[in-house]
């Protein structure tokens, strides 16, 4: 990745994360935007003198959208976990049919 395509990838990512965030308008996937990330990640572990202020893998979160009610989950979200995440990848190559009761999930769990 050149200088000027990780200021691209900067400014996509940007974009795409108003879009969710804010707008609540994804126009990105979220391996998208992992996969973006992830080379922004390794571009700036080779040059890290040249990480731009505005990268994402400077800040922590985002604007969210006002109307935006706080909720507290039982179980943990893995939509928030990374699309690369070795653990979710584990656990999709263990159960590749995915689950079909509690009892199959339970057990992932306990997996993980």
């Amino acid at each position: 990745m050149t200088h000027d395509s990780y200021l691209q990838a900067i400014s996509q990512l940007n974009l795409w994360a108003k879009h969710y965030y804010v707008l609540d308008d994804p126009i990105a996937s979220d391996e998208e935007y992992d996969t973006l990330y992830h080379a922004v990640v390794a571009y700036e572990a080779q040059n890290p003198s040249h990480i731009a202020k505005d990268s994402p893998t400077q800040r922590v979160g985002d604007k969210i959208l006002e109307s935006f009610e706080k909720s507290t989950h039982i179980k943990r979200m893995w939509s928030l976990d990374d699309v690369f995440n070795t653990n979710i990848k584990k656990l999709k190559k263990r159960y590749p049919d995915g689950f079909t009761s509690e009892n199959s999930l339970h057990r992932a769990e306990n997996d993980i």
